[in-house]
């Protein structure tokens, strides 16, 4: 029978992975014509106002271990203008993303500032006569040029360039769901690479990973239920030896908005099976 562990490297990982995938959702955001609103990308039911979600491991007999606290705030329209990344011991900003839009709803820029409101950076779309975006530039402190990136339309490839000479490339498919991203060393050099398939409902079906260290590379595998919500997913090893096996069960309001979600792994990586339980909570409000 499986016993029950607390394992720091899984947990950081996961955060990591939690991280990375908000991240990869804002650049998906601004790599769009403004069709969806975020609400319908987020898939948030109802005039929501503002999120605020907190996610923690907890153990029995054991007290919460907090791994994140983010808000998302979102005007009358659905489009997301302020997120911001909280502190989980003081509850104090780590990091802000303040976005604005244009009449068509189409975002213009976003700003992004660190601890007591310091200015870090700030992005400037520019799109084409038909509403595509088609370049992204990134300013620094005195206006210092960090980032540019060119989209490529109806492809919906992307090309990243830093004056680091690290990159980032996507592709998309025809609905606009997230293919592949790969990522590039300074030197040119392939690093990592994420590809996803997708079912009709546009949920994630499988991803792969790789990278230059072989042992981290994986395969997952996620079922979902009628109503489209995550029940269970399978990580494998690039041979089909299965490494994890987490179960999500969810609680609603009254708008049929989860505000509860738990996750329970199941590590096989050792001789012994050990278990992790993340909890996600989320307070929605709504104008």
């Amino acid at each position: 029978m499986a016993t029950k562990k607390r394992m720091t490297t899984p947990l950081l990982m996961n955060c990591i992975k939690y991280i990375l995938s908000g991240l990869c959702f804002l650049l998906y955001i601004q790599g769009t014509v403004a069709q969806k609103n975020d609400l319908v990308a987020e898939d948030l039911k109802g005039k929501v106002k503002k999120v605020i979600d907190y996610k923690y491991t907890q153990e029995p007999a054991e007290e919460r271990w907090p791994i994140h606290r983010f808000s998302s705030t979102y005007n009358e329209k659905g489009y997301l203008t302020e997120f911001l990344s909280l502190d989980v011991r003081f509850n104090t900003v780590e990091k802000a993303i303040l976005v604005q839009y244009d009449q068509h709803n189409r975002r213009i820029t976003d700003s992004t500032f660190g601890p007591d409101r310091q200015f870090i950076s700030k992005s400037v779309y520019r799109y084409n006569n038909k509403g595509q975006i088609v370049v992204c530039f990134k300013y620094g402190k005195n206006g210092t040029l960090l980032e540019r990136k060119i989209f490529t339309p109806y492809t919906r490839n992307e090309k990243t360039k830093r004056k680091s000479g690290n990159g980032y490339k996507y592709k998309y498919d025809s609905k606009g769901n997230e293919t592949s991203l790969t990522h590039s060393t300074a030197d040119g050099k392939f690093d990592y690479q994420y590809t996803r398939t997708y079912d009709r409902q546009g949920n994630v079906q499988t991803e792969t990973y790789q990278d230059h260290d072989t042992v981290k590379n994986y395969f997952l595998k996620n079922e979902y239920n009628q109503k489209g919500i995550l029940q269970t997913s399978h990580k494998y090893s690039t041979t089909g030896v299965l490494l994890e096996e987490t179960n999500y069960t969810y609680n609603y309001d009254y708008q049929l908005n989860w505000i509860r979600k738990q996750a329970t792994t199941v590590y096989f990586t050792l001789k012994t099976p050990y278990y992790m339980d993340e909890v996600e909570e989320r307070e929605v409000t709504y104008y």
